[in-house]
Parts: C-alpha cells; sequence; structure tokens
C-alpha cells in the first residue's frame, strides 16, 4: 500500500535505498500476493487507513535476509491474502543477498523505538521476482540533503559504503521519520 506522506516516504526510502542501493521499489506496505493471476486480485484496491509501527521484525529461513517493520493495522486483514502466511502487514527495509547486514540491522532496529503512524491508501500490484532488475529508480524521489549523514553525499557515494556506515544512515533516517511522525 502506498504511503501517502511524502516527507515520511523520503526518510523511508532513503533508509531502504542506503541499505540497498539495489532496491526496486519504494517504500511501501506489503498486504497481499503473491498473486498467481490479476483475476485473484482484490476487487477493492483503495483504501485510506492509518497504520502504525510495531517494532523490527525479519525473515531469516530458508536463506532470506529480510527486514522489516511489522506494521498494525487490524482493520486491513480482509486485503492480506498470503494463505500459507499468519496475518503479517509490513514495510520491508532490507531484502538482499547480505545476511551479515542484514543481521546487524535487526540487532540495530531491535534495541531501538521506531515510532511511526501514517496513512497508506491504494493496494499497488507490484510483482517481485529475485534478480528482476528495478522497474524505477529508486534514488531519484530521495532527498539527500534531509540527513546529516548524507549532507554532502551524492547516490554515487552512498553505494560504496560499509554495512556499518550503511545501517547508520538508515537508523538516522528512521530517527528522523519518527521526530516527522511526533510533530505532525
Amino acid at each position: 500500500m502506498t504511503i501517502e506522506d511524502p516527507t515520511l516516504a523520503n526518510f523511508l526510502n532513503l533508509a531502504i535505498f542506503a541499505l540497498n542501493p539495489e532496491e526496486k521499489w519504494e517504500a511501501h506496505v506489503t498486504l497481499a500476493g503473491p498473486f498467481s493471476s490479476t483475476r485473484n486480485l482484490p476487487k477493492k484496491r483503495a483504501y485510506v487507513k492509518k497504520v502504525s509501527v510495531l517494532g523490527a521484525g525479519n525473515f531469516f529461513e530458508h536463506g532470506q535476509n529480510t527486514v522489516f517493520l511489522r506494521i498494525g493495522a487490524a482493520d486491513l486483514v480482509e486485503v492480506w491474502s498470503k494463505p500459507d502466511y499468519p496475518y503479517n502487514p509490513h514495510l520491508t527495509l532490507y531484502d538482499g543477498s547480505n545476511a551479515k547486514l542484514a543481521s546487524m540491522l535487526y540487532q540495530e532496529l531491535s534495541g531501538s523505538r521506531v515510532f511511526l503512524k501514517f496513512f497508506v491508501s491504494k493496494l499497488v500490484v507490484a510483482s517481485s521476482i529475485k534478480g528482476q532488475s528495478s522497474p524505477i529508480f529508486l534514488r531519484s524521489p530521495i532527498n539527500f540533503q534531509s540527513l546529516f549523514l548524507t549532507r554532502n553525499l551524492s547516490w554515487r557515494d552512498i553505494r560504496n559504503l560499509d554495512d556499518k556506515d550503511r545501517i547508520n544512515i538508515a537508523v538516522e533516517a528512521l530517527s528522523k521519520a519518527t521526530e516527522y511522525c511526533k510533530s505532525i
């Protein structure tokens, strides 16, 4: 689902890009799918709901290196369509091949409080196949000047940082997102 607030989306996209510059999707809340065909899609795709972050989570089983923010969205359970999984709406921060980065990120987020409440809308269909090429340049909607740690960096510089520096940028972006959500 689409994150409505562009300022919040910028902070989240910056965290996602710092962690994985090859990421193909902008920040969004995953609620449904995958669907085997478009015939299985929910009929209703327009929602406007306030959701909140409940904490960090991970998918580390079966060779996955995925770290996400768990989303509280009880009134969207009707949209969840993953019959093999319990209801688990989430916002993926990292889904890549670097197990060390994923583990370090999860440990860092588990020890911090990310407080976000925001509106989501529009169920967007996005196919996700490992190794697919990026349909968008995630870096294009990001304002790198919005964080102290990235103020003097280009997207090329961020691509060359080590894991710890990437995580520091993501944590700063999430901290700024939390400050922003508390102020509105």
